[in-house]
C-alpha cells in the first residue's frame, strides 16, 4: 500500500474514532436524577410518582428490593413506593435505569440505611 493510502485509511480511522466518542460525551451530558415517590398511576411502559414525575421504564430498566436484590417489574403496583434512578429525559420525565421498592416514604434520617439511595 502507498503512503497516500496509507494516510487516508489512517484519517478514516481516526475521525470515525473520534464520531463515536462524540456520541458518547452528548449521552454523558445528559442529566442523572435520583428520587422518591409513591405510584399513582401505572401504563406497560411507565408510572407516574409523586402525581407528577413520569418515569419510563424500559426493557434495561432493573429492578430491585429495598435491601439492593434482584428483583422482579410485575411487583410494580399503584401506592408503592419506589426510589428511581435515571436519566431526565427533554419532555422533564426520567427514564429509570435502576428501580428500588421501598417500604414507604425514606426520611433523611433513615437514608443511611439503604445504602443505595443518592438523594441530596
Amino acid at each position: 500500500m502507498n503512503r497516500s493510502k496509507f494516510m487516508a485509511v489512517a484519517l478514516l480511522i481516526l475521525l470515525l474514532g473520534a464520531h463515536s466518542a462524540w456520541g458518547v460525551e452528548v449521552e454523558d451530558d445528559r442529566e442523572y436524577k435520583f428520587m422518591q415517590g409513591v405510584i399513582n398511576a401505572r401504563t406497560p411502559s411507565s408510572v407516574i410518582l409523586n402525581e407528577t414525575v413520569k418515569v419510563n421504564l424500559t426493557a434495561e430498566t432493573r429492578f430491585f428490593d429495598s435491601k439492593g436484590r434482584k428483583s422482579a417489574s410485575r411487583e410494580i403496583s399503584r401506592y408503592k413506593w419506589l426510589y428511581v434512578e435515571g436519566v431526565k429525559e427533554s419532555d422533564g420525565s426520567i427514564t429509570a435505569v435502576d428501580v428500588y421498592y421501598l417500604p414507604g416514604r425514606i426520611s433523611k434520617k433513615e437514608r443511611p440505611r439503604y445504602g443505595f439511595m443518592q438523594l441530596p
